[in-house]
């Protein structure tokens, strides 16, 4: 089938979709349905949120959403499910593992494949490396030259697959690391311009591999307003052709939704997101203790006065509730939560505390 006549004869019927992730559904008139789900920026967050965690108290967790995709391939075998980027860091998990969990789980959640974010180089390329025994899946990264690395040969630039006779090409496309991630975690990693290498594999998945869709499975960043030079999702999309979906952050999902391409289903926060007013919460849909979300918080080195600690507090607090960085966040679908130093420090010792309970009670081993 050619990709035209199977776009003219696709409709986009459902999206979910939160900061994190959202799924894609397209019915062809024939009845074959493809789904195709995505996360992004998990940073090892595997368990619920702690009880002290605002309004993300005991909510998400791995088990939650393992039981959504099984629920979604049970309804529909034809699904992908994706990852676009920075699995790594961000809980004790990743710092005690070094992201061996991450990846195991992804494999028990079967993911098809997934691509490089900044972050998966927290531990370096040698600690990444160390964990793909445990990741059963594939990874795609078009635009990061491997080739004088321990990752060489163990990162493809795409993959195809085949759904009920629609072939769909997947390839990856990471941010630039110079200056974002030290030089000693990436080493020879080469940076190439994405603009250029998309524009080439949408030849060869669309020409030579003959792909009905094409997907991109994104890790630039939806957009830099400040910063012309540097290579964003919307830029990407005004220079390159037959891409058919780039997959994210929420705002590129939010962009095919006002133009008419994916129908929203339910937002995975518990807030209805500024960006979708209109669009419910999963819990408003029923499932209340859903909730897939992403945390960053500011620290300090051991020692700090707290008079400092203080005086940065208040100044983190006065530029998240500036109207320009109220905008900012808005557009980027973050909800900013300010908590004190000892609002964050339970909150920390209650995450860890938690996850060691967890580990003991379920006697988890790591090889």
């Amino acid at each position: 089938m050619k990709r035209r006549n199977f776009i003219q004869k696709t409709a986009a019927s459902t999206a979910l979709l939160s900061l994190g992730s959202f799924g894609l559904s397209c019915t062809q008139s024939t009845a074959t349905k493809i789904t195709i789900l995505h996360t992004n920026d998990v940073h090892s967050h595997i368990e619920p949120f702690g009880p002290n965690n605002g309004q993300n108290a005991n909510k998400g967790g791995v088990a939650r959403r393992a039981t959504l995709v099984e629920s979604i391939r049970n309804e529909n075998p034809n699904t992908l499910l994706l990852d676009a980027g920075d699995i790594f860091q961000g809980t004790p998990y990743f710092n005690f593992y070094g992201g061996e969990l991450e990846f195991k789980l992804m494999s028990m959640l079967n993911y098809d494949v997934a691509t490089i974010g900044n972050h998966d180089f927290d531990n370096g390329i040698d600690g990444l490396y160390a964990q793909l025994p445990h990741a059963k899946f594939d990874f795609v990264s078009a635009n990061y030259d491997f080739s004088n690395t321990l990752m060489d040969t163990y990162v493809k630039p795409y993959k195809t697959f085949i759904k009920e006779g629609i072939k769909i090409g997947v390839f990856g496309l990471g941010i630039e690391l110079k200056g974002l991630v030290n030089k000693e975690n990436y080493k020879e990693t080469t940076y190439q311009d994405p603009i250029e290498v998309a524009q080439d594999m949408s030849r060869i998945l669309k020409e030579e591999e003959r792909c009905d869709l094409i997907i991109c499975l994104s890790h630039l960043g939806y957009d830099y307003k400040n910063m012309e030079a540097k290579i964003s999702d919307l830029k990407l999309a005004r220079a390159t052709k037959d891409i058919d979906l780039i997959i994210g952050g929420l705002p590129a999902s939010v962009q095919l939704i006002k133009s008419g391409q994916l129908r929203p289903i339910a937002i995975l926060t518990q807030q209805r997101s500024p960006l979708l007013p209109d669009v419910p919460t999963i819990a408003e849909l029923g499932y209340p203790e859903l909730v897939v979300d992403t945390w960053y918080g500011v620290l300090a080195p051991v020692g700090t006065k707290p008079e400092i600690i203080e005086k940065l507090h208040q100044e983190i607090v006065k530029i998240t509730k500036s109207s320009d960085t109220k905008q900012r966040f808005a557009k980027a679908g973050i909800d900013p939560v300010n908590l004190n130093m000892q609002e964050f420090t339970m909150f920390l010792k209650n995450d860890y505390e938690k996850w060691l309970r967890v580990k003991n009670t379920a006697q988890l081993k790591f090889d």
